[in-house]
């Protein structure tokens, strides 16, 4: 990583602590340092990294969506499970079988993480070649297909919501194929597979990843080159009539993602007499047609009374009421009630199904059932007379 820092420093790439001037900040390097690679020496810089690799000397860098040109970047997913004891190749399969119409084009590589890691986690990222998102996109292309995972694979042991981090699209990045996480964590991420088709008309087929580092550096690295010509806006134009013939009835409702643009004012009233008054939220998935989740950013625990360490509460909101839960494996029973029918989460998702249900008894002309049955008594009585 040092030959790697004094190249930068030498190219004057090398942003020094107190850096006032206008370059932006292209690479974060986890054990310490800053950098700005310019678009038209990436090459080089992936080059210089190559070298480090080969003489084995790891790099602990993270590329920041900041360096991506008009805010767009190359889509990604990064996939962190925590504890899992599960079949990782299976994952990997099931988030692509779940991905929305819009992902499911092109080549996809998938990386797995891989070494001595001090977290107790495997992970994943999912990089997209082709495609190109901004980071309102991303987060709401994630949203649908976690959706999609919980509706698909109800009996599955992974908690899609905890393991999907949206956080990296908010001014993150992500971190360098082949780069360790610091001095007490060699782990890297390193190519595992490709998947190319779709799985929508010939089925998505997988090959190895094969290659040189420095060619995967570059078709896995986030900030797309200026020669990269398909965007997220031309795909989704490209594609409204295809989904139009294929996407209907329950896969259609299962891949939308409601508007959530108006719904912060909505769960400040909810929570404005709670525990978690002013929270914000990170997330919104929908689950079914009747019901959503809304992820807060707070670790406060109803069921505790205190902040977990690490998992963040939640909110279950239903027509009929909204409910706290949280991601512990202690506290996944525990719901405690917040809202109930008529608040303003469940009228905001679901309108008039969420509001109060009041009978009203009109007056009316007709005749009433016991009305009508005492007159064919009648009539049958005369009848027999």
């Amino acid at each position: 990583m040092a030959a790697l820092k004094a190249w930068l420093r030498s190219e004057g790439m090398w942003l020094y602590a107190g850096h006032m001037g206008s370059e932006i900040m292209s690479h974060v390097f986890l054990d310490g340092g800053k950098a700005s690679v310019p678009m038209d020496r990436m090459d080089e810089f992936f080059g210089e990294y190559g070298k480090c690799l080969a003489s084995g000397d790891i790099p602990c860098a993270v590329e920041r969506l900041a360096a991506a040109a008009s805010g767009e970047f190359r889509m990604f997913m990064d996939v962190d499970l925590k504890n899992f004891q599960g079949d990782l190749r299976e994952t990997a399969d099931q988030i692509l079988q779940a991905l929305p119409t819009k992902l499911d084009v092109g080549s996809i590589v998938v990386c797995r993480r891989q070494g001595t890691t001090m977290d107790d986690k495997d992970g994943l990222h999912v990089i997209w070649e082709e495609i190109l998102v901004t980071s309102e996109q991303a987060l709401k292309l994630l949203s649908v297909t976690v959706s999609n995972l919980i509706a698909l694979f109800p009996s599955s042991l992974v908690d899609w919501v905890a393991v999907m981090d949206g956080s990296v699209y908010k001014n993150s990045g992500l971190r360098m194929l082949f780069s360790a996480k610091g001095k007490n964590d060699s782990s890297t991420y390193v190519p595992w597979f490709v998947s190319e088709g779709s799985n929508n008309l010939t089925g998505r087929t997988s090959r190895t990843a094969d290659g040189t580092d420095v060619t995967w550096l570059k078709r896995c690295s986030i900030i797309p080159s200026p020669a990269s010509t398909t965007t997220m806006s031309r795909i989704s134009e490209g594609d409204k009539g295809e989904r139009a013939q294929r996407a209907k009835g329950k896969r259609e409702r299962d891949r939308d993602i409601h508007d959530v643009q108006d719904v912060h004012d909505a769960l400040d009233e909810v929570l404005e007499d709670t525990a978690y008054a002013g929270c914000k939220h990170s997330k919104i998935v929908r689950m079914s047609a009747e019901c959503f989740i809304v992820c807060l950013e707070s670790k406060f625990c109803y069921n505790i009374g205190i902040e977990h360490k690490s998992n963040n509460a939640y909110l279950i909101v239903t027509p009929v009421n909204v409910k706290h839960a949280c991601h512990d494996a202690h506290c996944t029973t525990h719901r405690k009630l917040l809202a109930g029918r008529g608040n303003a989460l469940s009228v905001h998702f679901f309108g008039r199904a969420a509001l109060q249900r009041v009978i009203h008894v009109l007056p009316s002309h007709r005749s009433t059932n016991l009305d009508r049955f005492t007159a064919m008594l009648q009539r049958q009585k005369s009848s027999r007379e």
